[in-house]
């Protein structure tokens, strides 16, 4: 069970810090954009689940 929970915590933690990465490098979006298919659909849910200020933006 107490692997099942901390599984669980290092995939959140996971998936945080991507959203961080995603915020850290908007001001470089034009540069690279290239978000497509399954990653723009992820990247287009992530940021209303976690309530980012990168909502507001795509």
């Amino acid at each position: 069970m107490g692997v099942i929970v901390l599984g669980l915590i290092l995939l959140s933690l996971t998936i945080w810090l991507g959203l961080r990465r995603y915020e850290r490098g908007w001001q470089y979006r034009n540069l690279f954009n290239n978000l497509e298919g399954e990653e723009l659909n992820f990247f287009t849910e992530l940021p209303r689940q976690y309530k980012s200020w990168l909502q507001v933006c795509v």
